[in-house]
């Protein structure tokens, strides 16, 4: 069975609602030094999660250096935001390309924040 295939089985349930998955290139998902985890995807109104499984395989991006992230009032320009800055800055020192690190959340569902995440 694929990753694809498991994604789309386990997560089933909440893939409508807004949220992703990886943050970084599928190319990232093989064994390496360091494995960036994050709590949740920040926002609202996102794409919705079985958008982040069908990327799982195939992605080229990184969220932290091509994204633009949205701010409230607008968007920051892609890797501008101060998470995004952050990140690439704690890579960078720790000698490691941002865009060879595996990122993902240790949870898929987007919310302002961990109040805003529901037990599902």
């Amino acid at each position: 069975m694929s990753l694809h295939e498991i994604a789309s089985r386990e997560l089933a349930s909440i893939s409508r609602l807004p949220g992703t998955i990886l943050y970084s290139s599928s190319d990232t998902l093989k064994r390496g030094d360091v494995y960036l985890l994050g709590f949740n995807p920040g926002g609202s109104d996102g794409n919705i999660l079985s958008h982040g499984i069908d990327q799982l395989i195939g992605r080229t991006q990184s969220a932290y250096l091509d994204e633009a992230w949205e701010n409230g009032n607008g968007s920051w320009a892609a890797g501008k935001a101060p998470l995004q800055k952050n990140i690439i800055w704690l890579l960078t020192e720790l000698n490691l390309n941002p865009r060879d690190v595996c990122a993902s959340n240790l949870i898929f569902l987007q919310s302002r924040d961990a109040s805003g995440i529901s037990t599902l």
